[in-house]
């Protein structure tokens, strides 16, 4: 669904939104209008039937911009997920009710840590491509559910540099080479 949002100004005053599903009017929402009742029956004219329409009204004091939708903080973990979860396995992550909640929990305790929800995604981002740093053990709990749980120990092992090996602990390599 596409909408855009009209903006009348001058002895009118009046701000609506379009809605087109399938380049058809769909809905008109009405925002702000001052107007006068002659001023009243010509705002249908704003409003075409089809979308291709939309800028030939010629109305002078008219703008028609589209309206530009946000993604949700959620949707952006959850976009991020899937890229790591594709690149890492090949196969797309799968989403439940259960998965759903764990990318809330984790907004919520990444949002606390940080300063503002935009690092809380950065830091995300972060934890996603430094995956292969942290132990083999978590590194297999790829699911959100896992992350969700492990997520105090991913953290503090970035955040203190565990490292480890394709075998394991550098340590353990150090001892087995001796």
């Amino acid at each position: 669904m596409n909408q855009y949002k009209v903006l009348v100004t001058g002895s009118a005053d009046a701000e609506m939104i379009l809605s087109y599903k399938a380049s058809i009017l769909y809905k008109v929402e009405f925002i702000r209008t001052k107007v006068s009742d002659e001023q009243w029956n010509k705002l249908i004219f704003l409003c075409p039937k089809k979308e291709a329409d939309l800028h030939s009204h010629g109305f002078p004091n008219v703008d028609i911009m589209p309206v530009i939708k946000q993604r949700s903080m959620f949707s952006r973990y959850i976009d991020l997920y899937d890229e790591f979860y594709y690149k890492k396995t090949g196969i797309k992550a799968r989403m439940s009710a259960i998965e759903g909640a764990s990318v809330k929990k984790i907004i919520a305790h990444l949002e606390s840590i940080e300063k503002d929800s935009e690092s809380a995604l950065a830091l995300f981002d972060q934890i996603l491509k430094s995956w292969d740093k942290i132990d083999e053990f978590y590194r297999k709990q790829m699911e959100l559910r896992q992350i969700n749980h492990n997520l105090n120990t991913i953290l503090r092992l970035l955040k203190n540099g565990n490292s480890t090996s394709a075998k394991g602990h550098y340590a353990n390599d150090l001892r087995a080479s001796l």
